[in-house]
């Protein structure tokens, strides 16, 4: 298992990425403070602008995956261990730009990428579990809860996925939280 922290806002990424776009000549007039998704809708090239500036905001996800792959990599290769699970616990105490949908799809991202060959970039991580205190949900039965994403690798089976340390984690995350799954 490696843990990350989060501590890249990131804003200053995406500042410089709006400002890059800004001064595009299709760069609509707006009015008022509007969220990304706002101005990528009323943007003629809204998709690619929402495109970048995922990439700026998103940037750091992949490389806490490729720290904590090279890092279960090397434990696997010192301490001789057959094919563990590599998991990566990546914290989110106050990075707010970086929502929990933005951070499970950027983990997705990086877990599952495929090298040429056809096998997976980051072969010794099977998994990401991702805790947001940064962020709020409302729990089934209506209480304030942080989100917790995880995300396994395509090539984990379902008896792998049941046994793996994330399922566990999850439940008694859950358990302790005194919530629902």
């Amino acid at each position: 298992i490696e843990v990350k922290l989060l501590t890249d806002s990131r804003i200053d990424s995406v500042r410089e990425t709006m400002d890059s776009w800004r001064r595009e000549p299709d760069w609509p007039l707006f009015r008022g403070e509007l969220s990304v998704a706002e101005i990528a809708a009323m943007h003629p090239r809204g998709p690619e602008l929402h495109r970048a500036l995922f990439v700026a905001a998103s940037k750091v996800i992949g490389r806490c995956a490729r720290n904590a792959n090279e890092q279960i990599g090397e434990t696997v290769r010192v301490f001789r261990l057959g094919a563990p699970q590599g998991v990566l616990l990546l914290l989110n105490e106050s990075v707010d730009i970086l929502e929990p949908g933005m951070l499970g799809t950027a983990a997705m991202n990086a877990i599952r990428a495929m090298k040429a060959d056809g096998t997976r970039e980051l072969a010794h991580l099977d998994g990401v579990i991702i805790i947001s205190w940064a962020h709020e949900v409302r729990s089934p039965n209506g209480e304030l809860a942080s989100p917790v994403i995880w995300i396994a690798s395509e090539d984990l089976t379902a008896g792998e996925r049941e046994g793996a340390f994330e399922t566990y984690f999850i439940r008694e995350w859950s358990d302790f939280l005194r919530l629902p799954l």
